[in-house]
């Protein structure tokens, strides 16, 4: 499970992936900076059940982009705690 920033974009980002951040998010793959906030290792269930709780609790700030992009229904403009 990842928890990124984008700077340019002030948004943050919940996901998951088996792949590494540096893979996943390749620099010709995204036109945005990444800062890496938390990455929680666990197996695949335990990180679905988290990253839908995270995505439920903070639904609010769902962030909704001018320009569709790749993930963009996993960003939020903040993040409750």
């Amino acid at each position: 499970l990842y928890y990124l920033y984008f700077p340019e974009l002030d948004v943050y980002k919940i996901g998951i992936t088996n792949s590494k951040i540096s893979r996943r998010f390749r620099p010709h793959d995204t036109k945005y900076s990444i800062e890496v906030i938390t990455i929680i290792e666990t197996n695949r269930y335990n990180a679905v059940l988290l990253e839908t709780e995270l995505h439920n609790t903070n639904k609010e700030f769902k962030y909704e982009p001018k320009h569709k992009f790749r993930g963009y229904t996993e960003c939020f403009s903040q993040i409750n705690n």
